[in-house]
């Protein structure tokens, strides 16, 4: 039988699923929100915790997720293949580490807009970070 004490802590300490309040994307990233990857809780540019505890603050070109199934090798390998789906191309890979405790980094680019990507573990999950640059307006 499971300790409920045990339970209760672990969850308030962001484990069990936990990992960020849902949240909204910022404006720069509404067109090219059906890329970002699948199975993931999406935190948008803040990570809150129940509503409160908020772990940063980035502008909204920022999107954090957190992966619900994948480790950061496969988490990266998957939203490599849909932002290139999508018509984006990779123009920059960087792999620090080795297996699931790696930092997997990369750049993908459409039409002059560029998003770079970062996967890893945290104490949360597996992350995921996403800025975007957006084309510059003639």
């Amino acid at each position: 039988m499971q300790n409920p004490l045990l339970a209760v802590s672990l969850a308030l300490a962001g484990c069990g699923g936990s990992m960020c309040d849902p949240g909204q994307v910022g404006e720069p990233w509404k067109p090219y929100q059906q890329l970002l990857p699948d199975d993931t809780v999406v935190c948008g540019p803040n990570r809150l915790h129940h509503g409160k505890t908020e772990i940063d603050d980035y502008p909204p070109t920022q999107v954090f997720v957190y992966f619900k199934t994948d480790n950061a090798p496969a988490a990266f390998d998957k939203t490599l293949k849909k932002f290139e789906a999508g018509g984006f191309t990779v123009t920059d890979l960087q792999v620090y580490g080795k297996g699931a405790d790696g930092t997997y980094n990369g750049e993908v680019t459409r039409d002059g807009t560029k998003i770079d990507i970062m996967v890893n573990q945290n104490d949360f999950g597996i992350q995921g970070s996403f800025k975007i640059t957006p084309a510059a307006t003639p």
